[in-house]
């Protein structure tokens, strides 16, 4: 009775007084109801099979009653560049736009025609790399052109993870104008490549990097190289390690890696600014060092797909009815999973080079 008359007593307040609610609108607590817009086309290209392709995102608004304008989240999605879906960020999204963000999770052009998977030491990886990055901009210029959608364009962040991450990366460091918006950057099993480091300057947003030490798909030394770098320039960078684990962080430590997050974007978020008009976050560089679990080991060729769902336990393989139809969307639906289904090349977790088979087929 006590937690019930609580709720309504809150709920008042965030109708009645807003401006209370903004005190503690840190971009940290859950304190909004969310508004889901599911496939808002925000533009169209041409896709590597020479046809016109319509792009679309998924968008989640805070509902405060307000008029006050918002910072805006824009994540992209994994897939090794060939596969993959904005709807795998749903959870997340939600998550942060409870937070206070405007959140808009993106499709973007996938390279169905390239016979494998790309991965770190692609020798053609610029091109999906390009491409991704156009459609991200894209995404933001159509985003901050709507009124509607009560955008601080002032206060835009981009992250992704894997492939995904790959592109937030290389969308926030270049030297395109609407890429100067962007005022912090996230990678979830991400890197800048190596030969690529060149391309990180002073000017580049802080960025926060996650990642595994035994990634066997985006090296952990890629990824310390990328942070590396950004420091030595002096951009605010942090690398959140996760010992002993791998590519798997992306669903393993979903989790963790958002509490963090939220940590890390939160003065940014509020505009907080100490010295010459620098943000200091709240987080730091970071090692966990959590004990060892067993899991089904994930394949070290590719990018691997991007899936908001965390194991519980030790992936077991539970037989599934024959008859569920193997499309593309229970591929997505699946990504990292244990569902026997759709491991169709039989490796022992559903990813990227599933898709392939199912091409096959």
């Amino acid at each position: 009775m006590k937690k019930l008359l609580f709720v309504l007593f809150f709920s008042f307040i965030i109708v009645a007084f807003p401006s209370i609610v903004r005190s503690v609108d840190n971009y940290i607590d859950s304190i909004y109801q969310v508004k889901t817009t599911q496939n808002v086309v925000y533009g169209q290209a041409l896709g590597y099979n020479g046809k016109q392709e319509t792009l679309l995102l998924d968008l989640y608004q805070p509902e405060d009653g307000g008029s006050e304008k918002r910072p805006l989240i824009i994540f992209i999605h994994g897939g090794s560049f060939v596969a993959g879906d904005k709807s795998v960020y749903t959870d997340n999204a939600v998550d942060l736009a409870k937070k206070g963000y405007v959140v808009a999770s993106i499709n973007y052009r996938l390279d169905t025609t390239h016979n494998t998977p790309y991965n770190a030491k692609s020798p053609d990886l610029d091109k999906p790399i390009s491409s991704s990055r156009a459609d991200t901009l894209m995404a933001l210029r159509f985003l901050l052109s709507k009124p509607e959608y009560r955008i601080n364009d002032k206060i835009v962040f981009v992250g992704g993870s894997s492939a995904g991450a790959i592109t937030a990366l290389y969308t926030a460091y270049s030297e395109e104008v609407d890429a100067k918006k962007i005022k912090a950057v996230y990678s979830i099993a991400g890197t800048v490549i190596d030969s690529d480091f060149d391309l990180i300057d002073k000017g580049d947003p802080p960025s926060i990097l996650f990642s595994g030490t035994t990634d066997g798909i985006i090296p952990y030394e890629m990824a310390k190289g990328t942070v590396d770098k950004l420091k030595k320039v002096g951009v605010k960078a942090v690398l959140v390690t996760y010992k002993g684990e791998g590519h798997e962080i992306i669903s393993k430590e979903n989790f963790d890696i958002h509490q963090r997050l939220a940590k890390f974007l939160s003065p940014y978020a509020q505009g907080k600014t100490g010295k010459k008009g620098k943000v200091t976050p709240t987080v730091t560089s970071a090692v966990t060092d959590k004990p060892k679990v067993t899991v089904k080991p994930s394949i070290t060729k590719g990018l691997s797909p991007t899936s908001i769902k965390q194991p519980t336990a030790t992936p077991t393989f539970t037989p599934t009815p024959t008859t569920i139809p193997l499309t593309m969307e229970g591929l997505i639906e699946n990504y990292l999973s244990n569902n026997a289904a759709f491991d169709l090349n039989k490796d022992g977790i559903v990813n990227g080079f599933d898709y392939f088979q199912l091409y096959k087929k």
